[in-house]
């Protein structure tokens, strides 16, 4: 399994909008590319940052080949959006993880 893990810094002054397009439009759109099985929203606690919110969206993959085709097909889009959306307003960045089995 492996994660697409967005984490994004919100102006306060959109928080509200933010979350609710993120919810109502963004993370849908992702989901319907088809490439992911699942996602999940959190807010990230620590390190706390006094001039906004942090959100960490990590969606889910059973291959790597389709996370890289999301990259390669998709990514620099929904990347476009926010950012004409929002501007400098929300940043961001990606990780990409692997989930490990214990052994």
């Amino acid at each position: 399994m492996f994660i697409l893990n967005i984490t994004h810094k919100v102006d306060p002054d959109i928080l509200q909008e933010w979350k609710d397009w993120m919810h109502q439009e963004h993370i849908p759109a992702i989901m319907d590319t088809g490439l992911f099985t699942n996602f999940q929203f959190s807010k990230v606690l620590f390190p706390r940052d006094e001039e906004g919110a942090s959100f960490a969206i990590q969606l889910h993959c059973q291959e790597l080949r389709l996370l890289q085709r999301f990259q390669a097909k998709f990514s620099n889009d929904f990347h476009a959006q926010m950012a004409q959306k929002y501007g400098t307003k929300c940043l961001s960045f990606r990780t990409v993880l692997e989930l490990q089995q214990n052994s």
